[in-house]
């Protein structure tokens, strides 16, 4: 998936929490992969 969106937030927990709202209403995504989270994990920069 090539996507640029960007998300800020105080924690890692509330970046996820925007990152699965963004994947069901946008991508239209009901489930993601354990992969998909994982990759999104690593993306967040610190």
């Amino acid at each position: 998936m090539d996507c640029s969106y960007e998300l800020t937030g105080t924690n890692e927990r509330e970046i996820m929490r925007g990152f699965i709202h963004y994947a069901e209403t946008e991508l239209k995504m009901p489930v993601l992969t354990a992969d998909t989270i994982y990759r999104v994990k690593m993306a967040i920069k610190k």
